[in-house]
């Protein structure tokens, strides 16, 4: 987790305003890196046990916009 802190902090030019958690499991990175850094998170994954788990922990988490149970082939990417 300190490694990607670290890259995280050196994208200067990054505005950080939006992250997308693919295949998020149980929301460890959101919780303990994304939410710090970015204004805004979406959540993936395939697994319907883990998108029920992350719904209830986030539920009451503003920056937390979208979580989904999909796959990386079905989601929509946001190109803008």
């Amino acid at each position: 987790m300190r490694q990607l802190e670290n890259y995280l902090d050196g994208l200067t030019s990054m505005k950080k305003w939006m992250v997308t958690e693919v295949a998020c499991g149980f929301g460890y990175v959101t919780m303990d890196l994304f939410l710090k850094k970015f204004h805004e998170v979406q959540m993936f994954d395939i697994c319907p046990v883990s998108i029920n788990h992350v719904k209830q922990k986030f539920k009451d988490q503003r920056k937390v916009t979208s979580i989904k149970q999909m796959s990386m082939v079905t989601y929509e990417w946001n190109t803008e």
